[in-house]
């Protein structure tokens, strides 16, 4: 990423340290988060939107309608990911999941496409379930199975 925020002019992320990823590829995994972890991502946050603007800019300078295309594209994607995302509560999450997962392989195989993340729970949501999924049908039937739980 400081690549691309560098080849647009943008600040680098210093708290980017690729040398966390030599010695455990699945540092991510690891919770909770350090401070370390956790600013190496709240950098990278940050600089998306300078990268945006910065991204804008040389659309912008490339003509109007270079601009409105990628402005109209963002616009519009947001639309879609609202049409294809939900967030919804589940009382028993253990018994969402199943036993090794079982309710939720049966989920995702009956509404292809579908996907389910819970959230963590110290997130200050009372929704715990986020749904996913690739068109609104599919997206209506999995919140409609999910209904159950």
């Amino acid at each position: 990423m400081n690549n691309t925020l560098v080849a647009y002019g943008c600040t680098p992320n210093i708290e980017r340290d690729k040398d966390l990823y030599a010695g455990n590829h699945a540092i991510w995994a690891t919770r909770p988060l350090t401070k370390r972890l956790i600013d190496y991502a709240t950098g990278d946050v940050k600089s998306l939107l300078g990268l945006r603007l910065a991204q804008v800019d040389k659309a912008s300078k490339q003509g109007p309608l270079t601009e409105a295309r990628c402005v109209a594209a963002s616009t519009k994607d947001a639309e879609f990911y609202k049409k294809i995302m939900t967030e919804t509560r589940i009382t028993n999450i253990g018994h969402f999941i199943g036993p090794k997962g079982s309710n939720l392989h049966r989920l995702q195989a009956q509404v292809p496409g579908s996907h389910f993340k819970i959230r963590d729970k110290r997130a200050n949501t009372h929704n715990n379930l986020l749904v996913y999924a690739d068109n609104e049908e599919q997206l209506a039937k999995a919140k409609k199975c999910t209904s159950s739980y």
